[in-house]
């Protein structure tokens, strides 16, 4: 499970696995947020949380 916060209300987060497919699309206007990935398959995945700041790009390894 991750948890982000972030001061800003309103993102966009993707979530991409290792061969580029989105698993995960939502808009959120808490400041934060968690996303579960325990049923997710094990491997690499990307977060990308886009603000009107710019974008945060995180790796998240899922065992």
């Amino acid at each position: 499970m991750m948890i982000y916060s972030l001061i800003l209300r309103q993102k966009f987060v993707t979530i991409q696995n290792s061969l580029g497919e989105v698993i995960f699309l939502q808009k959120v206007n808490s400041e934060s947020f968690e996303v579960d990935l325990s049923t997710q398959s094990k491997g690499l995945y990307f977060i990308a949380i886009e603000t009107i700041e710019g974008v945060i790009v995180d790796k998240v390894m899922v065992f």
